[in-house]
């Protein structure tokens, strides 16, 4: 009879130990995964940072971009005035055009 108390109280002590073992492992696991879930949430943040930073320089890029189209063809229009007569050809085409252009939509707006 002691032998089978024995015998039981050391598979109970056997048991303990081995879900003390696996509460201690798991332990350890979830601290890895939110020691790995900080890290990329701190990550995630630089990368969300340099994200914005790079969205600002784009729309700055292309806003300078834009200015420097616009700037080149007031160059050219100067360019053409000033150029030789081929060039001030183009340009009379051009601002005929331009000006047909207008008197169209001129004339659409008094239709309605």
């Amino acid at each position: 009879m002691i032998e089978s108390l024995d015998a039981s109280l050391y598979a109970f002590v056997f048991m303990n130990i081995q879900q003390k073992e696996l509460f201690d492992r798991l332990k350890r696991k979830i601290q890895r995964k939110l020691d790995e879930f900080q890290t990329l949430s701190q990550e995630n943040i630089q990368l969300r940072h340099k994200v914005e930073l790079l969205d600002q320089k784009l729309e700055e890029s292309l806003r300078r971009e834009f200015s420097l189209r616009e700037e080149n063809k007031r160059l050219k229009v100067v360019q053409a005035m000033v150029g030789d007569t081929e060039q001030k050809k183009l340009m009379k085409l051009k601002m005929n055009k331009l000006i047909k252009e207008i008197d169209y939509c001129i004339e659409s707006l008094k239709r309605q």
